[in-house]
């Protein structure tokens, strides 16, 4: 039987009963954060960018993402998840080529944010909900599950506010994103208010 990556990941995602999604940099570090206990592995933008000496934030190209990827899935035998940063194209369609290119690397899943590099800012909300829209529906197209991440940068960014930040998360979860990422809310009051979407779901 054909194994389901996909599936595997998304059961370790369990409300009430978080896990450790180990972030390496090379395929060394991956397999010392599984041997370590991590039950899953995620590529990091930065970290891959820090290694071929660029900065983060849309240095480096989807091919150069995606072969980063297959070495990391290559090394483990656990679910792999690729952080893709605005899924490598500011049109909807590029979201949805790039959640196909992934299944076909051996990802578990990707995530995808809302942060326009060219532009210094964050895409406008609409246009960011159909991003994950669009890549959702591609996901879900997938032959095998496929765990797509939706992210709202902006708060991390200092684009916009927690207030700004709930309207794209709710947003994100109409549109069918598996999971719902708001990096460095300001109080817990505000980490209170993200998580309470997911439990509403």
């Amino acid at each position: 039987m054909t194994r389901d990556i996909g599936a595997e990941f998304r059961a370790i995602h369990r409300p009430g009963d978080p896990f450790i999604l180990g972030n390496a940099w090379d395929a060394g570090t991956a397999k010392m954060l599984v041997a370590l206990g991590a039950p899953a592995i995620a590529t990091s933008s930065a970290a891959h960018a820090f290694t071929l000496g660029r900065k983060d934030g849309g240095t480096v190209s989807r091919d150069e993402a995606l072969t980063h990827a297959c070495d990391l899935v290559a090394a483990v035998n656990v679910p792999v998840s690729g952080d893709f940063e605005n899924g490598y194209g500011d049109d909807p369609d590029t979201c949805a080529e790039t959640v196909r290119l992934s299944f076909e690397a051996g990802l578990a899943g990707i995530s995808i944010e809302d942060t326009n590099f060219e532009a210094g800012n964050s895409y406008d909300r609409e246009l960011a909900i159909e991003r994950i829209r669009t890549a959702a529906s591609a996901a879900r197209a997938c032959p095998r599950d496929f765990v797509l991440v939706a992210r709202a940068d902006g708060i991390m960014e200092g684009n916009y506010d927690i207030d700004e930040a709930i309207a794209r998360l709710e947003g994100y979860a109409e549109a069918g994103a598996d999971c719902l990422y708001a990096p460095m809310p300001k109080t817990m009051g505000d980490l209170q208010r993200i998580v309470a979407i997911g439990k509403s779901r």
